[in-house]
């Protein structure tokens, strides 16, 4: 309605405040027209069409990037610590769609394996699949944990969880060398105990701005590594989604003159 409004009065009114930002207005108007087929798959229990159509998905999770920016301008370290949280755990789940895994409930039986890089997995049975996967899987945590008292492959599985999964299937968002990925692995529980102090999850007390800083370098780093593996143009998307502010619009200081004109009168 407000694209529509301006379309029709920028001949007559050129420079009214925010005119000139039409075009970027419209492009987050596309944006949030694809976000507005969320709730259809999600009432209808269709969440993983969310995590299969790239649009959909990736609209969300800059969107909520973006969000944890503006509440971190205001000073809403938790409630941006929460907001990074989940969109790490949304690469997590777009990158485990891959492999025909989902978070809620995992069917390892079901795994599309890369038997391109990993031929160890081809042409195996699924019990054999679920075999391989359950002895790296046990290596990966005797490495991140020092100890692994169970190969039990949970049919949810937490952030952690779901990364170490990711490594083992050898997904790029995780798999370098093996050192790395222990490293990187090793970060992300630190992290999720960072978070967890946060009073929005188990935490008693307000997130510090120190540790807020260093949990949003992590995820954007985990962000735009997802990106680049996605071919997701990061910056040029950020901007589209970035809030406008009206002081920003070149017609900003033509309105000031226009209203001290009119109070001088």
């Amino acid at each position: 309605m407000l694209n529509r409004q301006m379309k029709r009065d920028m001949q007559l009114y050129p420079y009214f405040l925010m005119m000139d930002f039409y075009e970027k207005l419209k492009e987050q108007e596309e944006i949030l027209m694809s976000l507005s087929e969320i709730p259809f798959y999600a009432g209808n229990r269709r969440s993983s069409e969310i995590l299969k159509k790239k649009k959909l998905i990736v609209s969300l999770m800059f969107t909520i990037c973006q969000n944890a920016f503006v509440r971190e301008e205001q000073c809403k370290y938790d409630m941006a610590t929460l907001l990074y949280y989940r969109l790490l755990e949304m690469v997590e789940q777009r990158r485990l769609y891959r492999y025909n895994l989902y978070v809620s409930k995992m069917d390892y039986k079901a795994i599309r394996y890369n038997t391109k890089d990993f031929p160890e997995f081809q042409d195996i049975t699924p019990e054999e699949g679920i075999q391989k996967l359950k002895a790296k899987v046990r290596e990966i945590k005797i490495s991140v944990f020092g100890k692994c008292n169970s190969d039990y492959l949970p049919e949810q599985v937490s952030l952690l969880e779901g990364y170490i999964i990711l490594a083992a299937l050898g997904d790029p968002i995780i798999h370098d060398e093996a050192e790395k990925d222990i490293i990187l692995l090793k970060r992300i529980r630190a992290m999720v105990l960072l978070r967890n102090n946060s009073i929005f999850a188990h935490g008693l007390g307000p997130v510090s701005r120190h540790d807020f800083l260093k949990f949003k370098q992590f995820v954007l780093e985990m962000f735009e590594k997802f990106c680049k593996i996605e071919k997701i143009p990061f910056e040029e998307y950020r901007k589209k989604v970035m809030w406008l502010n009206p002081a920003d619009s070149k017609n900003y200081t033509a309105q000031e003159s226009v209203g001290k004109t009119i109070d001088d009168k």
